[in-house]
């Protein structure tokens, strides 16, 4: 009698339990277009626990062309250990974005903060470079994808975080006619690496 009162107890609780447990509410539909407000809820995703790992990745998957590449890095961290094709590719497609986005801006210094965007999944970046090919692999995905260059998210995430922003200089992104040679410079850059990565 008292087990199964212990089990009617145990199943009301889990009736009880809100859906966010397995999907956390702070991963907002729509995503916020606002960079800074991305930037807030960046500190939030990613200390959520590894049981949160399928949904955050569903989350950025879902939504890699509103985010900034801090959240394809991150998801790329967390899909790793499932998937290193995809990881890899999530983690190519953060770095081409954040070059083209950092290139974007009059302070070149942002380009400073990849490293350290980075450096939470650096664990993709080692496992790559034990695998160059199916990192070049991955990355020519990414290279190929659909609005490589077109994700909504302004490029003041990272421009932000020049140097400029402790000296006060000027800090803003360059005229938008000359995004589309950054783009092919971008483009160019990591068509080379991913090339010379081929054949290691």
């Amino acid at each position: 009698m008292i087990a199964l009162r212990l089990c009617a107890l145990v199943l009301l609780l889990s009736a009880a339990l809100p859906a966010a447990a397995a999907e956390p509410a702070v991963l907002p539909e729509p995503v916020p277009a606002d960079w800074q407000v991305q930037a807030q809820l960046f500190g939030t995703v990613s200390y959520l626990p590894a049981e949160a790992d399928g949904a955050v990745i569903a989350w950025t998957q879902a939504n890699a062309d509103a985010l900034s590449s801090g959240f394809l890095f991150e998801a790329a961290r967390r899909l790793l250990p499932a998937d290193q094709d995809k990881a890899l590719e999530l983690y190519s497609l953060g770095m081409i974005r954040a070059f083209y986005d950092a290139r974007r801006c009059h302070d070149r210094t942002a380009e400073r903060a990849i490293g350290r965007l980075t450096r939470p999944a650096r664990e993709v970046a080692t496992y790559g470079h034990a695998h160059p090919r199916q990192w070049a692999a991955a990355g020519f995905r990414a290279l190929e994808r659909r609005g490589l260059f077109e994700h909504a998210v302004s490029p003041m995430w990272i421009c932000s975080q020049g140097m400029s922003t402790v000296y006060g200089g000027e800090n803003g992104t360059t005229a938008p006619a000359g995004w589309d040679r950054v783009a092919e410079r971008v483009r160019s850059d990591f068509q080379r690496q991913f090339e010379s990565m081929s054949t290691r």
